[in-house]
């Protein structure tokens, strides 16, 4: 479904939910999220910034108090399909919100989504190491996650039409970064080459036929194209070029450590620099648990004090029989309370995180990357 037709199917069913019992449930605030929708499509550009954060309250309102389970009873089944039928739309156009109000996207591009403008535009995914398995096999899973690409092997960097994308439509070039020696001090990994290409022959290669007023994303998904000190990154070196190219609207996005490409179609990068991370998280479990044991030391003082005096109990003596189940008990109240100490339990908790960082046997994060771009705002029309 396109974001057109979500945003029609979203204003209908959040009316259509607006004017039942789901109102007296708190599913909505007063106005509804149907009228904040409706709003914001008519605000001037001066209102616009306003009412989008209207509508995204509205929904971000609605979706806290709908994780209340009770808060469908008393629906119909007819109410209850509304509820669940306007989840995928609002969740998109929250997400395309979201990005406009943080100042990611403008509304010229927010709106060419909500109008059907461009909305063809599935992308391409090109391979340009099409001869190599690895790449072979992340081509056809790539596709998987972008339904309705435009899919293609460009070895020779001579078949790919760029205008194929459109221009919005994300274009991901597929190959092997290869990189220097590697270093685990920070910042010394980055892919020299791409497919076996320089950045500047990369840069040729996009410039021949995509269109001047491209907007869209260039993902170069290789290892560590977006690694590296600032100077050295291949994707920045690319992004400086289409800029210089006059290429003013688009981002480029780089791996920030070595890639792998799911059978489902997803992106999973493991960090450059693990070794040093994995140095950095041990070294600050020690100063954590340094500081957790001088926030804990009254508790751990008390109940030491307690576990002597429970040594120095005779257990024939029932007077001292009765006094040492007191102090088992003393000793329980002292380990809860510490456990429950605001400090001591934020310090546990950092220190359990870093823990499970040092135990994981891979660092693999999906969508791990780095963006540069764009240099202007797409022009308004």
């Amino acid at each position: 479904m396109k974001l057109r037709a979500y945003w029609k199917d979203a204003k209908s069913k959040a009316k259509a939910v607006s004017g039942v019992d789901a109102v007296k449930k708190s599913f909505f605030s007063t106005s509804g999220i149907g009228k904040k929708l409706d709003a914001l499509e008519s605000a001037t550009p001066k209102k616009r910034p306003t009412a989008a954060k209207e509508a995204l309250k509205a929904i971000e309102d609605y979706q806290k108090l709908l994780k209340d389970k009770s808060a469908l009873d008393g629906l119909d089944a007819r109410q209850k399909r509304n509820v669940e039928a306007i989840s995928p739309p609002l969740e998109k156009i929250q997400k395309l919100l979201e990005d406009f109000t943080r100042g990611r996207i403008l509304w010229s591009q927010v709106d060419a989504q909500f109008s059907g403008e461009d909305s063809d535009a599935k992308g391409m995914i090109v391979s340009i190491d099409p001869a190599d398995g690895v790449i072979a096999d992340a081509s056809r899973d790539f596709s998987k996650a972008r339904p309705g690409a435009k899919v293609l092997a460009d070895a020779t960097l001579t078949r790919a039409d760029f205008k194929d994308a459109k221009l919005s439509g994300d274009i991901v070039l597929l190959a092997h970064g290869s990189t220097p020696i590697f270093k685990s001090s920070k910042g010394n990994v980055h892919a020299t080459t791409f497919g076996g290409q320089s950045p500047e022959k990369i840069v040729s290669y996009l410039k021949g036929t995509l269109p001047a007023l491209y907007h869209g994303t260039i993902y170069l998904d290789g290892c560590f194209t977006g690694g590296g000190k600032p100077g050295k990154t291949f994707a920045e070196k690319v992004y400086k070029g289409l800029v210089k190219a006059g290429y003013h609207y688009l981002k480029v996005v780089g791996n920030l450590g070595a890639a792998v490409t799911t059978a489902e179609g997803a992106e999973l990068v493991t960090p450059a620099d693990v070794d040093r991370y994995r140095k950095e998280c041990a070294a600050m479990v020690k100063k954590l648990e340094a500081a957790r044991e001088q926030a804990a030391k009254k508790y751990t003082d008390e109940k030491a004090r307690l576990i002597k005096e429970q040594a120095a109990l005779d257990p024939k003596a029932a007077d001292h029989r009765e006094r040492n189940r007191a102090i088992v008990q003393a000793i329980g109240d002292t380990v809860a309370r510490m456990e429950k100490d605001a400090k001591v339990a934020a310090l546990t908790k950092r220190i359990d995180a870093l823990n499970e960082d040092l135990r994981r046997k891979d660092f693999q994060i999906e969508g791990l990357t780095g963006t540069w771009g764009p240099e202007r705002p797409v022009p308004k029309k």
